[in-house]
């Protein structure tokens, strides 16, 4: 029985991934790299800036300050949303409205700091859909640790077999199945690879799909 439904935010509740890339993109010209999509698929989802900023300072073997980078990367990412604003996946509002009427908890579980993710939800008026938020900061590890899914049932009061994951990332689809949590995965930016598919307790093309998969585990269907 589900009886709450955990999101990840970028790339599953908000079309943001490719402001993110440009953002690192930005960022490495200073040092003169060519930062493609594909070395960003490989390294960022579904993990913290800073977690991220670290690991890509030792990588290119580069002296920079991490608080500096990282307030690099949230100006000219607000430079793009500004210029563009950021796009709700198709689906979202539905499946919500969905969930809201099925009376099963939505919680939020995100790698992004508590303000940029509450800024661009209380913009598409979604907030008011969550009963919890767990962001990037709350807990000690980054996916594809389990904390921050673990946190999430915590907070909605409910045990990981009563859940169900929704995710775009192979960190978080790693992070869910390490949390014992059934996981759907929605590709992004990249389709999973054949390890993280057999971890994944579905692989759907977009949000609509979801509804029916819950409809046929609760017995509804």
């Amino acid at each position: 029985m589900i009886k709450g439904v955990i999101f990840d935010f970028d790339g599953v509740i908000v079309d943001s991934e490719y402001i993110s890339y440009e953002c690192y993109r930005d960022f490495f010209e200073n040092y003169n790299i060519s930062f493609s999509k594909d070395d960003y698929i490989e390294h960022c989802p579904g993990k913290t800036l800073v977690t991220t900023m670290n690991l890509f300072k030792k990588h290119y073997n580069l002296e920079y300050d991490i608080d500096s980078a990282c307030a690099f990367f949230r100006e000219r990412e607000q430079y793009y949303v500004d210029k563009d604003g950021v796009a709700l996946k198709a689906g979202i509002k539905d499946l919500m409205n969905y969930l809201k009427n099925k009376d099963i908890y939505i919680c939020l579980a995100t790698s992004s700091v508590k303000k940029r993710a509450l800024t661009i939800l209380n913009e598409h008026k979604l907030t008011g859909y969550f009963d919890d938020f767990v962001f990037g900061d709350e807990v000690e590890r980054s996916k594809p640790f389990p904390d921050v899914f673990l946190t999430a049932c915590k907070k909605i009061s409910i045990n990981p077999d009563e859940a169900l994951v929704i995710e775009d990332s192979e960190a978080g689809i790693e992070a869910a199945h390490n949390a014992k949590i059934s996981v759907i995965c929605i590709p992004d930016m990249k389709q999973p690879d054949h390890e993280h598919c057999l971890l994944a307790t579905k692989i759907y093309p977009d949000l609509s799909c979801v509804k029916d998969y819950i409809e046929q585990v609760n017995g509804n269907g």
